[in-house]
């Protein structure tokens, strides 16, 4: 390992590769959403954009437009080999699917990238792979869907926070108090701003960016001054908040025309998410509306590759031990982006084990 790590461009080559080869292999297996639901919206999708007719762009409160944008790069491929479209649908898909398979292949390795600057690389690297071999994450990478998209670009962005604001290193390392770093500060943005594209749940990064900002307070309070709160800790939530909102705007034609129908639209999406599945859930072996708050402790271990399984535990006792203390602020941010988008889960009354595979990478930092 040392040898690869000597070598960043190679070790990145090798998360890519044990990323994306599985990935492109064709499969047969299809998820209900993505027959009955995603293939079906990008072609609506593309329809409107042609036709100039952005409001309809706007097909669901997810929103899926980062599924739907890439989707519509295989459909142009498939539409130059095939224009009466006689090929049988599941071979139809495989195109689909291909830029998206690309697309999170790409945002783990620029991620393992990003990370491999802020802690250990051996771990960086461990970590990376086991993103890319997770069984349950390579899954829903493959999919037309937005849960395995928005996964990855959550994970790049907040990989470029803990960047910019240098989690990683000591108040004595860095010769300006707090710091921030404006070009991974910025690249956070857009990566979220993606992953809010696909999932509206995605603007959670939002908070996370005020988290790190009084995380860099904290570190610096005795230092603290209103020059210092404006400029460390405001301006850089600030500048993240509007690069992720621009990027959403940007590259979602429905807010072009229809910004009232898509906040509409999210907010019904939000109300959906707090309330309980209509067709009611199964926990336990009893039909439940709620399956309440043990559902993803019970579940997510089943849904667990044994490495992570094993890892975890291991990474309790190196807490203990105070192996992580030397790089605190860094793995206590990963800590709060777990623990925190998982109460959300909790919280909220509809529940799929899906919803939670944000948090995985970020269990996969602390196994590794």
């Amino acid at each position: 390992m040392q040898n690869l790590l000597r070598h960043p461009a190679m070790a990145a080559l090798l998360v890519f590769l044990v990323a994306f080869v599985p990935l492109a292999v064709p499969s047969r297996a299809m998820q209900t959403d993505e027959s009955y639901f995603w293939y079906h919206r990008t072609d609506r999708f593309w329809s409107a954009v042609a036709s100039g007719q952005f409001a309809n762009t706007v097909q669901t409160e997810h929103p899926g437009v980062g599924v739907m944008i890439l989707a519509g790069g295989g459909r142009w491929v498939l539409n130059q080999i095939d224009p009466a479209r006689e090929l049988p649908f599941l071979t139809q898909v495989q195109y689909l699917r291909f830029p998206v398979k690309v697309a999170n292949a790409l945002a783990l390795t620029l991620a393992f990238v990003v990370m491999s600057r802020l802690m250990d690389a051996r771990i960086a690297l461990l970590a990376a792979l086991m993103w890319a071999t997770e069984p349950y994450m390579r899954w829903y990478l493959r999919l037309i869907h937005v849960d395995g998209m928005s996964t990855t670009f959550m994970l790049l962005s907040l990989a470029l926070l803990l960047l910019a604001f240098q989690v990683h290193r000591s108040r004595d390392d860095i010769a300006t108090p707090g710091q921030v770093l404006w070009v991974p500060l910025v690249l956070a943005g857009i990566a979220a701003g993606w992953a809010a594209l696909t999932r509206f749940s995605s603007f959670y990064m939002f908070g996370m960016a005020g988290v790190l900002a009084l995380l860099n307070g904290y570190t610096y309070r005795h230092q603290m001054s209103i020059p210092f709160f404006v400029q460390r800790m405001a301006l850089p939530v600030v500048t993240f908040t509007g690069v992720m909102l621009l990027t959403w705007t940007a590259l979602y034609p429905g807010m072009w025309t229809n910004a009232g129908g898509i906040i509409d639209q999210m907010l019904h999406g939000v109300d959906n998410a707090v309330t309980v599945h209509e067709n009611g859930s199964y926990f336990m072996g009893q039909p439940t509306a709620d399956p309440g708050p043990w559902y993803y402790p019970l579940a997510l271990p089943f849904r667990m590759s044994p490495w992570l399984l094993i890892g975890l535990p291991l990474a309790v006792i190196a807490a203990f031990r105070g192996q992580m203390r030397d790089n605190w602020r860094l793995w206590l941010a990963v800590l709060v982006y777990v623990t925190v988008y998982m109460v959300f889960l909790v919280w909220q009354g509809k529940k799929y084990d899906r919803y939670a595979l944000p948090i995985f990478p970020g269990l996969h930092l602390f196994a590794a």
